[in-house]
């Protein structure tokens, strides 16, 4: 896979490449860090050098659409319930059962063995703990991936029996480089850059699936228009804009919309120090501007200070609602 495939996280694909080369892989990683940042981008590159296969064009729906096929990877995620059709809550005890059962055989083509967990905050707790022996007893040649954008989640236990590796958010410049090469004009990818506050997934979402774009430009309308209003307005929208309660995927969906929100305080930050040129929401621009000047500079950092806390509230399972109070107060 080109290098210039996977936006940002040099630095750990640079680290990655040299544990495989100089054979010092590790038996079990950690890669944690915000949803939609590339942890999934980087982690099929890895494994497609372990196994030593040539990987096809980066696709976002699927990374691994190049993999799935080869029996030494086992890629656990939550499954689908046949009743309703929905994903399931957790990952089960009996997925991790099967896994530990076929990291035990040998490789079948004489290659690494490679369990991949996709949202590994889901393990249920009984998964968790299966999971841990696999961990305390590695066997030769075998590697587990872990992914998690919300790690805090995770038993303490498991996290301890990995080797950590933090992604984080992406700067906007590169992902606008990024898409540049994808061949996106300049002016879009400047846009785009802009309203993925750090996240090259959610970028390339929105150029992938136009409706996505929509939606996302409908909730930097909405956003914007809360500015400045009552407190009870403000807290009825919060509720409004939460996912769907019990909704399997709310937190990562209420994460794209925090996303959203920086983006148009990102605008309002630079609006209300004097440089509306760094601006990139052309379509709220006047909008945001009278708020931004009317509110100043040190009013609108606290707002998007104010972000870092919803994720991370976020991030220890409290109700989307919850956490996008915390923004809302601040406008």
């Amino acid at each position: 896979m080109p290098r210039s495939e996977i936006i940002g996280h040099e630095n750990i694909i640079r680290f990655l490449a040299q544990v495989r080369t100089r054979g010092t892989v590790s038996h079990a990683y950690l890669f944690a860090g915000p949803s939609s940042v590339g942890k999934t981008a980087v982690a099929a590159r890895f494994i497609g050098e372990l196994l030593g296969i040539s990987q096809p064009a980066e696709r976002l729906s699927d990374p691994f659409v190049g993999l799935r096929a080869y029996p030494d990877l086992n890629i656990i995620e939550r499954e689908d319930d046949p009743k309703s059709g929905k994903r399931r809550k957790n990952i089960s005890i009996e997925q991790i059962r099967a896994l530990r059962e076929r990291l035990g055989k040998s490789s079948l083509l004489s290659s690494w063995k490679i369990g991949l967990i996709v949202e590994a905050e889901t393990l249920s707790d009984e998964a968790a703990n299966a999971l841990l022996k696999t961990l305390e007893e590695p066997a030769g040649k075998t590697v587990l991936i872990l992914l998690s954008s919300s790690p805090g989640i995770l038993p303490a236990t498991v996290k301890s029996r990995c080797e950590f590796v933090r992604f984080n958010l992406v700067s906007e410049r590169s992902i606008r480089d990024g898409l540049i090469r994808r061949g996106v004009r300049a002016d879009e990818a400047a846009e785009l850059a802009g309203r993925a506050s750090g996240r090259p997934g959610a970028a390339v979402r929105e150029l992938q699936n136009p409706e996505a774009a929509q939606g996302n430009q409908e909730k930097a309308l909405q956003f914007v228009q809360i500015f400045g209003a009552p407190v009870w307005r403000r807290l009825r929208f919060a509720e409004a804009a939460a996912p769907e309660k019990g909704a399997i995927a709310s937190a990562d969906a209420a994460a794209a919309t925090l996303g959203v929100w920086e983006a148009v305080l990102h605008d309002a930050l630079v609006i209300a120090a004097g440089e509306p040129a760094l601006a990139h929401l052309a379509t709220f621009r006047d909008r945001i501007r009278t708020w931004a000047e009317a509110r100043g500079p040190a009013a609108v950092l606290a707002a998007l200070s104010s972000l870092t806390l919803a994720r991370a509230a976020l991030a220890e399972n409290v109700p989307p609602r919850l956490a996008f109070e915390q923004v809302l107060l601040k406008i």
